[in-house]
Order: structure tokens, then sequence, then C-alpha cells
């Protein structure tokens, strides 16, 4: 299996939980997004950081797939349930106080919402993430795809608990500098900012240019903006 280190999405998304666990442990309701377009990579990296299997797996998160058959906020509970092995119950407000159970502390959990947009189209089912994350202090990170920002902000009490906001379409200097650090890679100033311009240049996203480097980086040791750019075209033309 793949360092999670070297994986850029779930570097982020292990960044964002253990962000948003900080917020908990003050007392601060929190919520996370992470999004981009499919196939990018979201949920493999759910899928690792929730994993005990995987040794760099982080053990407060709770992973919650998300699919159409949570129509009500008592299957939303059930799900949440299913996911920490907490009783469960038909009746929303009894599944609830079931997570009781389970839910020991503020910031025991960081629940991670694979595919998050099958609930948050229901208005009933969107405002039952804030209802837990008020009465447990649990906070959320939300995965899916570009219309996901536009879903949580017709919610004014789950839009104002975004503490972190991650597009995994669109590359800032900052993630550059990320990505670098995340493959052990020197960090040389003219590089970062000649490595961003391609990225600008050929619209590539943070998992290209993941990929790019890790190429670049392994055939020549030694990046250089030509190795760059041929191994971000490489990536970018499936070849």
């Amino acid at each position: 299996m793949e360092k999670l280190a070297l994986t850029t999405a779930v570097k982020m998304l292990s960044d964002i939980c253990y962000e948003l666990k900080e917020y908990a442990e003050m007392g601060i309701e929190a919520i996370g997004l992470m999004y981009g377009v499919y196939g990018i990579g979201k949920t493999k990296a759910s899928q690792l950081v929730a994993d005990p299997t995987n040794e760099d797996h982080i053990p407060f998160v709770a992973r919650i797939k998300c699919d159409p058959g949570i129509k009500t906020p008592a299957q939303f509970v059930r799900a949440i349930a299913s996911a920490i092995k907490a009783p469960t119950s038909r009746n929303y407000h009894e599944g609830k106080i079931l997570l009781k159970t389970r839910i020991k502390h503020k910031a025991q959990y960081v629940f991670v919402l694979d595919e998050a947009g099958f609930v948050l189209r229901k208005r009933e089912t969107a405002l039952a993430i804030k209802d837990i994350l008020e009465e447990y202090m649990t906070p959320f990170v939300l995965l899916g795809n570009e219309e996901l920002p536009a879903l949580v902000e017709k919610y004014g009490g789950l839009n104002e608990r975004v503490k972190r906001r991650v597009n995994l379409d669109v590359v800032t200097e900052l993630d550059v500098k990320a990505i670098f650090d995340s493959l052990s890679i020197p960090q040389e100033e003219e590089l970062i900012k000649t490595v961003y311009g391609l990225v600008k240049k050929k619209n590539a996203s943070i998992l290209k240019l993941s990929a790019a480097l890790k190429l670049a980086y392994l055939e020549n040791k030694k990046l250089t903006k030509k190795a760059i750019e041929e191994a971000l075209d490489r990536v970018i033309l499936g070849v």
C-alpha cells in the first residue's frame, strides 16, 4: 500500500482531520470541505485514513459512506452508529441519544462523510449534521464533487462552521510547497515558483502535480523545469 505521506489527497485530508480535532478540543464547532472532480482520489483518501489495517490510519476518524439510501435523519444517524459500532434505532432522537454509548467526550471522533452530497441535498439530513456536531462536538469533513461548496452554502448553520476548504482541482503556491514537503523534495523558492507557473499554464490538479513530481523525481533525482514539464505532460495525457 502506498505510504500515506506520498498520497497528496490523503495528506490533505489528514491535515484537515487533525486541524478540526484541535478546534473541537477548544470547544469550537468545526466542519471541513474537500472537493474536486470525480476520480481525483477523495474516496481512496477517506478509506486510507479510516482503515485500521493501514499503518498510517488516523484512529479518531470514522468514515461514513453516504448513498441515495440515506433519505431521513434517522437513516443518517444509523449510518454514523454503524461506523462507530453504536446501538441503533429507527427513531432519529433515540438513535442520536444512543450515540452516547460510544461518544464519551468531545473531539473523540472526526466524522468523514464520503459523497456528502447525498446527505446535503435534503434539508432534514443536512441539518442533522449540525445537530450532531452541536450535541457531541464531533467535527465533520465533507467530501464531494465541485458542487459541494454550493450545497453547503444553502445551510447557514453549516456554512458558518466551515473552518477549512480544500479544492483538489485548484493548486496554490502553498499547495506546491506542501506537495514538495510530502514527497521529501528539497524546497527551492525559484523551483517552487517555476512549478506553480507550469501548473497554472497546464491547468493541472493537485493530484496530477503530485504524480508528475513523483515521476520526475524518481527518474531524475534533481528536478528541473524541463523534467517537471515533461512529467506533467505525461501524467495529463495518461502515458
